[in-house]
């Protein structure tokens, strides 16, 4: 194998193993977000104007990351899928 192919194929697998650990990240962080809200003590709770400046930031991430996952499923017969897909239609 060529140096420049040995190159291509190492960047692909780098580039998806990044990016699975950013899918990864963020579904961890939304499954937390019950945990991380509730205080364990009154004095650790989060001061009112942070509280309303990231969680608008996070409410409209949490939103654009449910609509990449729900649109395509409920847009999907409007989708114009070749049928020579094979692993488009196994998903």
């Amino acid at each position: 194998m060529s140096q420049p192919a040995r190159e291509f194929i190492v960047k692909i697998i780098e580039l998806s193993l990044w990016s699975s650990d950013i899918l990864l990240g963020h579904l961890l962080l939304f499954l937390l977000t019950l945990p991380m809200m509730i205080p364990r003590r009154p004095s650790q709770q989060i001061r009112a104007p942070i509280m309303i400046k990231y969680g608008i930031i996070y409410g409209l991430t949490i939103i654009l990351f449910i609509a990449l996952i729900a649109l395509p499923i409920i847009f999907e017969s409007s989708l114009r899928i070749h049928s020579s897909c094979t692993l488009c239609h196994s998903i």
